[in-house]
């Protein structure tokens, strides 16, 4: 089905489970406590991506989970499987669905960071009206967002980076230069996997939108 509208978000998750997701946090806060925070995460950046108005996929992981999220956030949501061994097999899979389904513009971006606003986001389909690509470093070395137009992705840009590392950056980044892509890079936003993480985005959301979301109201209530 080819789509009017050629901008696409996708966002990566897991689906919540024990032993799945934010292992480090786990290890400080035990993994019933953690398995509901990343529900949270879920929950919250889900609300800014419908803010947005535009066409949203979910890309869940493990593949067979896409039921067990159908009945937890309902079936008006658009739900795929991530396919392929690495991460980067899983993006660059996840790409090539949305262009064969008529998108011009896509963008990914993961569930590590519940804050982040949706004003990034716009901002990054923004730039891929004059770029090759954009990317939104995260402060771990990794990032928390990227995207190509149609004509310009390659799947190469996938391939070869040192994944759950502090190099994805920098590697993926030295990939466009080495293309000669136009890029721009987007402000630097913190991924929360550990309890400091965790912490700082609690301190950093007091007085903003964020202060009323189910992340934050959870950790209220749980006095971490």
């Amino acid at each position: 089905m080819i789509s009017r509208e050629n901008r696409c978000l996708l966002f990566f998750v897991k689906f919540p489970e024990a032993g799945r997701v934010k292992t480090r946090l786990a290890a400080s806060l035990g993994e019933e406590i953690t398995v509901t925070l990343y529900r949270n995460f879920i929950l919250d950046i889900l609300a800014t991506i419908k803010t947005l108005a535009i066409p949203y996929h979910v890309c869940v992981y493990p593949a067979q989970s896409v039921d067990k999220f159908k009945q937890w956030l309902g079936d008006e949501i658009s739900f795929f499987s991530q396919t392929g061994e690495s991460l980067g097999e899983k993006l660059a899979n996840a790409f090539k669905r949305c262009l064969k389904n008529g998108y011009k513009r896509i963008i990914v971006i993961g569930s590590d960071s519940p804050d982040l606003p949706a004003q990034i986001i716009t901002d990054a389909f923004s730039a891929l009206e004059n770029n090759d690509a954009v990317i939104g470093p995260a402060d771990d070395g990794g990032y928390y967002l990227i995207g190509f137009n149609r004509d310009t992705f390659l799947a190469g840009f996938f391939e070869g980076i040192s994944w759950s590392t502090e190099k994805v950056f920098a590697e993926t980044r030295a990939k466009f230069e080495k293309n000669n892509y136009r890029y721009q890079v987007l402000p630097c936003w913190q991924d929360v996997d550990t309890i400091d993480d965790l912490i700082n985005l609690a301190n950093r959301n007091t007085n903003t939108d964020l202060k009323d979301s189910n992340t934050l109201r959870f950790l209220s209530n749980c006095r971490i």
